[in-house]
């Protein structure tokens, strides 16, 4: 009998490639305030950090209230933008969706960001299950949306897995008893993703049907 019964995904930097459009909505917002744009190779590794992460890196105020607001409202209009599937994504769901494994998605984005833009992509209709940022009432590196996830799939922890590209995708997984995979194309140029403990590292999705056959 196989271990793994289901799949967890991390949405930004694990199966969705943001980056560029994370990164346009912080230069909109340094523009409005007549300040010069950074690169998009400054911003990248930020992508996965929300809106709290984008402002400290602007050198804003990160709890002014009306930047984050500004920024949602930014997003609103600009997303989803350019925003794409990561090479070997969408072979790697038809495996899983093929092999009759569930999936599901896990991050820390509100709903309100989550849901047009699995609606759009499309994989709202495929995924089992999608926990948001504001599901429970926790977010990661907390265990309690991971833990959403397996009830939601029907699934103890110890039969799931959950794959993101950040060192807090890493530590929920552990927390809540979920094997934990990193994949390293993610936003992790800063970190090193072999030092946070995880089971395993992906170097591309196309990887995990191996890991799942011998799991």
């Amino acid at each position: 009998m196989k271990m793994i019964r289901s799949v967890l995904f991390d949405l930004d930097g694990t199966l969705l490639d943001t980056a560029d459009d994370i990164a346009n909505l912080l230069n909109t917002l340094l523009a409005e305030h007549g300040r010069p744009p950074l690169p998009h190779a400054t911003i990248r590794p930020v992508t996965g950090t929300g809106a709290t992460g984008l402002l400290q890196l602007g050198e804003f105020d990160p709890t002014d209230r009306a930047l984050h607001a500004r920024l949602h409202a930014l997003y609103k209009t600009q997303m989803p933008g350019t925003t794409r599937l990561f090479e070997g994504v969408a072979e790697t769901l038809d495996f899983l969706d093929k092999n009759n494994m569930p999936w599901g998605i896990v991050t820390n984005r509100l709903t309100a960001q989550t849901t047009p833009l699995l609606e759009h992509l499309p994989l709202l209709q495929r995924a089992r299950c999608v926990v948001s940022g504001d599901t429970t009432a926790f977010s990661k590196p907390h265990p309690a949306p991971l833990l959403h996830a397996c009830e939601l799939l029907s699934c103890p922890p110890a039969q799931c897995v959950y794959i993101g590209d950040m060192r807090t995708d890493v530590e929920a997984s552990l927390s809540a008893g979920v094997h934990a995979l990193a994949v390293t194309y993610g936003y992790t140029a800063a970190e090193n993703p072999a030092d946070w403990g995880a089971h395993a590292l992906l170097n591309h999705l196309r990887e995990l049907p191996t890991w799942l056959n011998a799991h």
